[in-house]
């Protein structure tokens, strides 16, 4: 004997189990809301932490800065100029030993 609301043909098996859509649709909604919203707060409190610590940054004066990026600058250049040469003489050796 079959179910009421049941249909074996239906590739979805439906029990009419009395919920109405418009009531689903609402539990959806809240249920949406209620799991979503301790996120925002969490999200709100780290934008307030955030901008609480960042007025606790010292940053660096104007010379402190073009001091450190003049260190930064030359050490990439020397070290692109210290790769340069290993490769350039690498590959004469290997010109040597292939030929």
């Amino acid at each position: 004997m079959q179910e009421p609301g049941f249909s074996y043909e239906s590739p979805s098996a439906f029990v009419d189990c009395g919920i109405r859509e418009p009531a689903f649709g609402l539990f959806q909604v809240l249920g949406v809301f209620l799991a979503v919203y301790p996120m925002f707060t969490k999200v709100a409190q780290f934008i307030k932490d955030v901008q609480l610590e960042m007025g606790k940054v010292t940053w660096p004066t104007r010379d402190e800065l073009i001091a450190s990026t003049t260190i930064v600058l030359v050490v990439s250049l020397a070290l692109s100029v210290f790769i340069f040469a290993v490769d350039f003489v690498l590959s004469l050796v290997r010109r040597f030993v292939m030929s």
